[in-house]
């Protein structure tokens, strides 16, 4: 039970098969130094391991709170259930891999109790080049490129599983919809940023190869892109996962819808003599004719025939809008951009889907 002097830190370590690290983590984290007058609980959520890590877990039990889970949902799961169970004032992510060290907890408090920030970021800085080629580690540094773009930020490095934030951002956390990393690098960094003023340190870093079990794949990054511009514009509502089905029969009826838009306006403007201008009306017609049907019968999965009376008008004046907008653009690139206007048409096309993907999300769904 704390006095009224002492703040706790709850430090959550996700565990998923690392027999070979985890009591070793503990151990650390244990000994790991923390200012005067906060203690510490530690929270290992393992994540459906097989037994020998399961053994490992067992023998320390008497050290940190374990809690079993009966299969594999995760990172975003474990460390959700991992909040769900702090008690502390502040809490944090601890990898069970040892590619960080606990005892670089300091430099993260140094912020916090100089005043300059409620929640501290850590970067990280790789300790040397070796053998392994941390292809992922720049990958995250990538990923926190775009998030700075999508968001207008300054973070280093969002994938950094070091973050230090109060006990008040868990129930924002508990509410976001991802289980997986996505939810370690995107909504965790997103929700203690809308919540909090965040400060940035640099944390030493020694990356592990697959061998070593570095669990990270080039899906998880792209996962975590296609949440950031889904959570950019407001439609990041469902795991990413479900998303991302949804995104791939997008991706596909855009591109058959690109080139039935192509093939019109090139057959019109090559071979019918039609103005460019008019026949990128004419392709546009054509091309999101079938857009409509693919989005709302396969991309979206809305088969209710009732709701066409309201979705119809709103998916028309969608149409109007956008047979406007691709026509102005087409224009702009060809008359003052110089443009070839197959090349604008693409430009043109790229910018049409995100827009037709914002709204037709919103109307058939």
């Amino acid at each position: 039970m704390n006095t009224p002097n002492t703040r706790t830190l709850s430090v959550i370590i996700p565990c998923y098969n690392e027999a070979p690290t985890i009591a070793a983590v503990v151990e650390k984290v244990q000994q790991a130094e923390l200012p005067a007058g906060w203690e510490r609980e530690i929270i290992v959520v393992d994540d459906g391991s097989g037994p020998e890590t399961v053994a490992v877990l067992h023998t320390i039990e008497d050290r940190a709170h374990i809690i079993y889970r009966p299969q594999n949902n995760g990172k975003g799961a474990v460390v959700k259930a991992g909040l769900q169970a702090a008690q502390g004032d502040y809490c944090i992510i601890q990898d069970a891999d040892l590619e960080l060290d606990p005892s670089q907890y300091h430099k993260l408090f140094e912020p916090l109790l100089e005043g300059k920030a409620e929640a501290v970021f850590g970067y990280r800085i790789l300790e040397k080049q070796g053998s392994v080629t941390p292809m992922l580690f720049y990958g995250g540094l990538l990923l926190s490129f775009l998030y700075d773009i999508a968001f207008f930020t300054r973070f280093r490095d969002i994938p950094c599983c070091y973050k230090l934030f109060p006990r008040r951002c868990i129930p924002a956390l508990l509410e976001t919809p991802s289980e997986d990393f996505v939810f370690d690098a995107v909504e965790l960094t997103y929700v203690i940023e809308q919540q909090c003023s965040v400060a940035q340190v640099p944390v030493v870093y020694r990356p592990r190869s697959r061998a070593q079990g570095k669990k990270l794949k080039f899906e998880h990054g792209v996962q975590c892109i296609v949440a950031i511009v889904l959570l950019r514009l407001g439609l990041h509502k469902s795991p990413i996962a479900f998303d991302m089905g949804r995104i791939s029969r997008f991706v596909i009826a855009g591109a058959i819808t690109a080139f039935v838009n192509l093939g019109t306006l090139y057959t019109l403007t090559e071979y019918v003599h039609v103005w460019y201008l008019f026949s990128s009306i004419a392709a546009f017609i054509v091309s999101y004719s079938i857009n409509f049907s693919l989005q709302k019968f396969w991309t979206f999965k809305n088969s209710d025939t009732h709701a066409i009376r309201y979705q119809l008008p709103l998916h028309v004046s969608l149409a109007l809008f956008n047979l406007l907008f691709n026509t102005m653009l087409i224009f702009i690139f060809v008359e003052w951009a110089r443009l070839w206007y197959v090349a604008a048409q693409i430009i043109a096309a790229v910018i049409i889907a995100l827009d037709s993907f914002y709204f037709s999300r919103k109307i058939f769904s």
